[in-house]
Parts: structure tokens; C-alpha cells; sequence
């Protein structure tokens, strides 16, 4: 078999696998002009190979996204001649997120002559993703505006974190974020406790990780430093659980009864 029958049988490999698959695999040269598209991607922005060839797919790409396309693309230049990104492009069915993993093929002299891409739609994951975003912002909102304090304990490490601006009430910084800052978070929120309540939040939380069970709550006094010693309650719950149904992360949430109290 001659170098030229092989290089055309391994061309007709790629074209076969990259017809085959549901991603869209493209070709571009240095000055990203596509000189292949699969069928997959003719079929996904409607358009006809003969429309894309030689053409460059920049002005498919949202105008808020070609900036980070070009950023990202400008390191498959030196090695590992990799790079991944995520855009918006027009489609046929409008703008749509793909992620994609480039690899540029250098010469003999290490220079870029082409890049081969190989894209996904992650439209659903993206939109998915922001959703859970925004919901988590708002309801850490509605939390702060309560004057709630959620917390979680990994029960592994037996590190807590917090997640309220209240815990600025009782003169803890919670915008640093580092392991040593959560540590100390940890081992001070159990001072504001007030002292005739510590036995029984210790026994609590001793019967809930022992016997694994988060049903019941327990009222306690907690110290602010604007008010005072304040009646609150605590509820926590299981979050996480390995294969064998061992939990793994503790989530609370500690609210006021004083009205209630009074």
C-alpha cells in the first residue's frame, strides 16, 4: 500500500467517524476559515457545506462570546495545543450554548496549521445551571432578609461553614474564604451559645449523628452582639450520602422564636 492510498483510506476513516457521531466536528485553518464541517453541523445551523467552506465561523458566534472564543483559541498556539471553551451561537433554532475542545495541529517546526473542534450542544445544561444560580441567590436573600443562619457541616472533616450576613452580628467576618477561616468560624460559633444550653445542643447533636436521625429540632439561647442573648431553633437535615447510605454532609438552619417565646 503506497503513502498516498493510506493517507486517502485514513481519510475516508475520519470522514466516516465524524459522520457518524452526533457532535459537531469542524476543521479551520490559521485564520479560522473552516475547510471542513460534518453533516451534523451543516444540519444544526442550517446551512449548506458549501456556504461554510472557506468562510470563517466567527460571525456565527454571539457577539458577547467571540471575544472569549478568540482568547481562548489563541492558546492551541503553544503546547499543549489544547483549548476549551463555551459559546453561543446561531442556529437554526436560534442561540444555543456549545462547548468545545479544540486541538491545533502543528508542522515539523511546531507551527499551528490547522485545528480540529470538536463541539456540544449544552444549551439545557446551561440554561439548567443559571436557573439553579438565580434560585440559590434568591434564596439566600429571602434567608438574609429573615435573619436566618444557614449552616453545613462536612462530616467527614467536621468543618461547618455559614451562609448569612447575620454572622456579622456576632462579630465574625464572613467574607473570607479560606479553610482556616471556616475552622475558625467552627470552633467559635459555640461560645454565642449561651452557657445553661450548651449541654443540651451537645447531646443533640450527639444522639442525631449516632442514631442518624434529623426529625426533631431543639431551642436554644444564641448571643448577638447588637441584642443580646435571643431565643432561636434549630432544624438540621441529611444532605449527602455515600454508596453504602452513609451520610456525609449536615445542612441547619437556625431561626428565631423570641416573639414566639414571649
Amino acid at each position: 500500500m503506497t503513502a498516498d492510498s493510506e493517507s486517502i483510506f485514513s481519510a475516508q476513516e475520519f470522514r466516516f467517524l465524524v459522520e457518524n457521531i452526533n457532535d459537531l466536528v469542524v476543521k479551520v485553518d490559521a485564520s479560522n476559515r473552516l475547510v471542513f464541517v460534518s453533516d451534523s453541523y451543516c444540519e444544526v445551523f442550517g446551512k449548506k457545506r458549501s456556504e461554510l467552506i472557506g468562510k470563517s465561523f466567527m460571525p456565527l458566534v454571539h457577539p458577547d462570546d467571540q471575544e472569549t472564543t478568540e482568547k481562548s483559541l489563541a492558546e492551541i498556539y503553544s503546547p499543549p495545543y489544547v483549548c476549551r471553551h463555551r459559546q453561543r451561537a446561531m442556529t437554526k433554532s436560534g442561540w444555543r450554548w456549545f462547548e468545545w475542545n479544540n486541538r491545533g495541529i502543528p508542522d515539523l517546526n511546531g507551527v499551528i496549521q490547522e485545528i480540529i473542534g470538536v463541539g456540544r450542544d449544552v444549551n439545557d445544561l446551561v440554561i439548567a445551571q443559571q436557573n439553579l444560580e438565580k434560585n440559590q441567590k434568591k434564596l439566600e436573600a429571602a434567608f438574609d432578609m429573615l435573619e436566618n443562619i444557614i449552616w453545613e457541616v462536612d462530616l467527614k472533616t467536621g468543618i461547618a461553614s455559614y451562609h448569612s450576613s447575620m454572622l456579622n452580628n456576632i462579630g465574625i467576618d464572613t467574607k473570607a474564604d479560606s479553610v482556616e477561616e471556616t475552622k475558625r468560624v467552627s470552633g467559635r460559633i459555640f461560645e454565642f451559645i449561651h452557657p445553661e444550653d450548651q449541654k443540651s445542643m451537645a447531646d443533640w447533636v450527639f444522639n442525631v449523628l449516632r442514631n442518624n436521625e434529623t426529625d426533631d429540632s431543639l431551642e436554644y439561647r444564641f448571643f448577638f452582639t447588637n441584642r443580646g442573648y435571643v431565643w432561636v431553633k434549630s432544624k438540621i437535615k441529611f444532605i449527602d450520602f455515600d454508596a453504602s447510605g452513609k451520610p456525609q454532609k449536615l445542612l441547619g438552619i437556625q431561626y428565631e422564636i423570641e416573639n414566639d417565646k414571649k
